[in-house]
Parts: structure tokens; C-alpha cells; sequence
């Protein structure tokens, strides 16, 4: 079953937020297994695994994360990722204050 535009853009939005919330104050890194809980994917699931490389491999083309191991298992965000993430929240509380 295809996902609908509204779902795919939701579950980026999730998965850009679980990376920023999940990475290491140490290392920048965030494991995969973590952030494919945290967005509701089966990390034992073969169908749920390519959904999150997928979305994994859309913010690594616009240069918001990169992947540290195969099949982006440990992901790292840039600071470009970091801003987007910042902006994305408050935006979201700003809407949220309207509503």
C-alpha cells in the first residue's frame, strides 16, 4: 500500500525530530534502531528498515544528516539538519499556540 504525501511528510518530520532529539551530547551520533522506535517502525521489520532508509537517504541527498554505518545504523546530523530541527519545533509550538 502506497503512503500518502501527508504520511510520508509526517513521518520525516518525525524522523528529523528523533534525530536531533536522540543524538549524543558526546559524539553528534544517533543509533538507528533508537530513532526507528521512536517514529513507531518495526527496526525487525524488512519493510518498516527500508521505509526508514529511504526517509534516512532523503535527508542525507539534502545534506541534513549522513549516515556513519551501513544502512544508516548510526546517523549523524549536520548543523545545517540541526537548524532545520530548531526552526521546525518552534514553528510547530508557534502553531500550536494558535490553535
Amino acid at each position: 500500500m502506497a503512503e500518502s504525501f501527508r504520511e510520508r511528510r509526517e513521518l520525516r518530520d518525525r524522523f528529523i525530530r528523533a534525530v536531533y532529539d536522540l543524538r549524543d551530547p558526546n559524539t553528534g551520533q544517533a543509533m538507528g534502531n533508537a530513532i526507528m522506535q521512536r517514529i513507531a517502525l518495526d527496526p525487525d521489520n524488512p519493510a518498516d528498515e527500508a521505509r526508514y532508509v529511504e526517509i534516512a537517504r532523503y535527508f542525507d541527498e539534502i545534506g541534513y544528516i549522513w549516515g556513519e554505518a551501513s544502512d544508516y545504523s548510526i546517523v549523524s546530523m549536520s548543523e545545517l539538519g540541526i537548524k532545520y530541527a530548531e526552526v521546525e519545533g518552534d514553528l510547530r509550538r508557534e502553531e500550536e499556540g494558535r490553535a
